[in-house]
């Protein structure tokens, strides 16, 4: 009986998958919440999470029946709780607070469409930091901006990226999604001699797409 049950299962699967027409271009536009959290070392610096947003969009080309490739563009902010010695031009500084900047990433996924209202999204991204870093330390009213060299970041980061989305269709040509993504960075973002510095992004998305 449990045998005849998986098989039933097995072959509902693989109908839905294969009812899926073949996707022309799709775009989504999202927005939503960010928590960054690092991977840090020496134990002597720590480098805390924090939430803050991102939102942008994506642009989804199928390849073939439940495949896809996927591009995108997002602004996303990050924000870390660091405790660490600084060392700025041959300075040594102590730092206790928080560092928040802007980042504009790019992933390039290629997704998957398993069933009709689910699919995965694999593949990488590359990020830029823009702009200044807001330096937050507490008992001090206001504060402080400062350039990525001298808090101790690199602008650039790229990693890999995995995803998870959920579709409501509303209309033939519209839907909503719900998106789940975490990037983990590969890059050592840190610009401090002697600190190792990798960035973990969970990022939870909700918007609209559209069909063409």
């Amino acid at each position: 009986m449990k045998q005849k049950l998986s098989l039933v299962l097995v072959m509902a699967a693989l109908v839905a998958f294969g009812s899926q027409p073949a996707r022309a271009l799709e775009l989504g536009i999202e927005g939503g919440l960010a928590h960054t959290s690092s991977s840090v070392s020496p134990a002597t610096s720590t480098f805390g999470a924090g939430n803050t947003y991102v939102f942008g969009a994506f642009f989804d080309y199928g390849l073939a029946t439940g495949f896809g490739l996927e591009v995108g563009a997002f602004m996303a902010s990050r924000k870390l709780t660091a405790s660490t010695t600084l060392t700025v031009a041959g300075v040594s500084q102590t730092f206790n607070g928080d560092l928040t900047y802007l980042t504009y990433q790019f992933p390039v996924l290629m997704r998957f469409t398993l069933l009709p209202f689910v699919s995965f999204g694999v593949g990488g991204y590359y990020a830029m930091g823009a702009g200044n870093v807001t330096e937050t330390v507490a008992g001090v009213a206001v504060p402080t901006t400062a350039s990525f060299a001298d808090a101790g970041l690199k602008t650039s980061d790229y990693g890999v990226e995995g995803d998870i989305r959920f579709r409501l269709p509303l209309l033939p040509l519209f839907g909503f999604v719900v998106d789940a993504r975490y990037l983990y960075g590969l890059a050592d973002t840190s610009a401090t001699t002697g600190v190792k510095l990798n960035t973990r992004d969970l990022q939870l998305l909700a918007g609209i797409e559209f069909g063409f």
